[in-house]
C-alpha cells in the first residue's frame, strides 16, 4: 500500500512506499498495556489507571484488581480484557476507592 504526498518542486504528487510509511511510525514509542478503573458511583468522577510492574503480567494485574475489589465490597458494573489493556467499572460510595484498589501482587 502506498500514499501520496505533495512534492513542492514538481506539481506531481510523490508517492511514499510503505516501507518508509512503516519506518516513520516506528519512532513512536509504544504506549505499555494498562488498567483503567473507573468508578460508576455517585461520588465525584474519578479513574484510576496503572500498569504492572516488571515480572508482572496484565493478566495477573487483572484478576489482582478485581479481587481487591471484591474484598472491598465494591459492586463491580463491568470488566473487559484484552492484551492491549483492560478496563474495570466499579459502583462504590466510597470518596477514596482509588487509594484502596490495588492491581499489584501482596
Amino acid at each position: 500500500m502506498s500514499s501520496e504526498s505533495f512534492d513542492p518542486s514538481t506539481t506531481e504528487p510523490a508517492a511514499v512506499s510503505a516501507s518508509q510509511t512503516k519506518a516513520s511510525n516506528e519512532s513512536e514509542a509504544p504506549q505499555p498495556p494498562s488498567i483503567y478503573i473507573f468508578n460508576l458511583g455517585s461520588t465525584k468522577w474519578k479513574q484510576s489507571n496503572d500498569g504492572p510492574f516488571q515480572g508482572e503480567t496484565l493478566l495477573e494485574c487483572f484478576t489482582n484488581a478485581l479481587r481487591c475489589i471484591k474484598a472491598r465490597g465494591y459492586r463491580v458494573q463491568g470488566a473487559m480484557y484484552s492484551p492491549d489493556g483492560a478496563n474495570i467499572f466499579i459502583d462504590t460510595e466510597d470518596e477514596l476507592w482509588d487509594d484502596s484498589v490495588n492491581i499489584h501482587s501482596q
